[in-house]
């Protein structure tokens, strides 16, 4: 807007209006309205800058403006008021920003024009004055009235924050409590597809004893009736000694059918596993006769040269024995599985052939299970321990049998176990434990 269209005397009427200049002459008001320096800002323009130096002050022609610091506003102004002052009065950097809320004209009124005014009129001192304090108040009531606004706000924000993650909270304690159900579905449906892989090798087991005591419990018939028929001594004698052998037998082959018992009864048992003294040669060679009997119940023709050498220097200690068996049978019935997918490929010349050795190192029992199966291909090996993970097809592996086992040998036992491949074929699978006295 041009300066005529402000006409001067339009310029005096808002000058009188200006608390400071309230007692300043007409003459001096005259003087001052002719040297100002009349602006027009559109909507939305900075007017002062913080932080630029400033030698000037502005009187509000027309339009309104925000005095603000960043996003935080301190005031808002119309035609009649004035800003800038503070820099005239102290010399110091703008500290505030000045930006306009609609399409503004000011009247600049320059240092030298401002000293002018108060060398002719020391009086208009107090009502600089009493306009800064004021000023000053009214600027500390918004400023105090902002903050308890921003507080009630951020108070509210918070109860609203707090409510949300008590919400999510609550999700996620029941995502957690319906994962860990369907975790233990999963485990026990794990722990039932294995047992049905000991079932098999079981049965077979248990058989062998059974047909013992009954080859012997026939025979001590037989016995016991030419004993009733003898009258020689001798004889008599002879054939107690036979039955008492036969007994000792039945005695002892029952003795293998109760502890295979015992073994699937203490495998299925549900609930938490209980530390029990373990002889762990002992412990390996039933699970890997089992794991074996187990594959040859599913394929007749299944045959695999098993290896042992186990240290007899390992001394008994205490074991999470139910656990440890699982991961026994788990890993061994893998390896016949992958032996029994490569003898399946037809290959010439292969000789199945898994090796099984315990040491003690460093009070730790170390087992080494090795075999010349299919092996696991190489950009698997570092997710082999990964819950659901498997490399068998669809339908013949939940994925959880080496992640359960993972588990069992490093959280349950502190121990650790690892996987490898053989340079010529095959995995080798390494159990450490430490060695725990009863």
């Amino acid at each position: 807007m041009a300066q005529e269209e402000f006409s001067l005397q339009r310029c005096e009427r808002i000058l009188k209006r200006v608390e400071f200049f309230r007692r300043v002459p007409e003459n001096n008001i005259r003087d001052l309205a002719s040297r100002m320096t009349i602006t027009h800002h559109p909507a939305g323009s900075a007017v002062l800058v913080k932080g630029e130096s400033g030698k000037s002050m502005f009187v509000i022609l027309e339009g309104q403006v925000k005095i603000h610091d960043g996003e935080h506003i301190v005031a808002e102004m119309s035609a009649g008021n004035y800003f800038g002052e503070m820099s005239i009065l102290d010399s110091e950097p703008r500290s505030m920003s000045v930006t306009t809320l609609s399409p503004t004209t000011t009247g600049m009124i320059s240092l030298e024009d401002f000293n002018s005014v108060f060398q002719s009129n020391p009086e208009v001192s107090w009502d600089v004055i009493a306009s800064l304090v004021g000023r000053l108040r009214s600027q500390n009531h918004t400023i105090i009235s902002q903050l308890k606004k921003r507080e009630e706000e951020l108070e509210e924000l918070v109860r609203q924050r707090t409510k949300s993650l008590l919400e999510k909270n609550q999700e996620l304690t029941d995502l957690l409590n319906r994962l860990h159900k369907t975790q233990q579905q999963l485990i026990v449906q794990e722990k039932l597809a294995t047992i049905g892989q000991l079932t098999a090798g079981i049965a077979h087991e248990i058989r062998n004893p059974l047909n013992f005591i009954n080859n012997f419990s026939s025979v001590s018939l037989e016995l016991m009736e030419d004993f009733k028929a003898s009258a020689d001594e001798e004889e008599k004698e002879e054939l107690l000694k036979n039955l008492e052998h036969n007994l000792s037998k039945i005695l002892e082959h029952g003795g293998r059918a109760e502890s295979i018992v015992k073994n699937m009864l203490l495998y299925s048992r549900s609930g938490p596993s209980e530390m029990i003294l373990t002889n762990i040669n002992t412990l390996v060679s039933e699970y890997l006769q089992l794991a074996f009997q187990g594959r040859k119940m599913r394929d007749q023709t299944f045959e695999c040269n098993n290896i042992m050498h186990l240290d007899p220097d390992i001394p008994p200690f205490m074991t999470f024995q139910q656990n440890l068996s699982r991961v026994l049978l788990n890993i061994f019935s893998n390896a016949f599985y992958s032996i029994a997918q490569k003898k399946a490929s037809n290959k010439q010349g292969y000789n199945p052939l898994l090796e099984v050795e315990t040491s003690l190192k460093n009070d730790n029992a170390i087992i080494v299970i090795r075999d010349n199966g299919t092996g696991i291909p190489k950009e698997f090996l570092d997710k082999i321990f990964d819950p659901f993970f498997t490399t068998k097809p669809s339908g013949e592996g939940t994925g959880l049998g080496l992640s359960i086992s993972h588990d069992i040998i490093v959280k349950e036992h502190a121990g650790e176990l690892s996987v490898s491949n053989n340079e010529h074929g095959g995995a080798t699978f390494i159990i450490s434990l430490p060695v725990k006295s009863a």
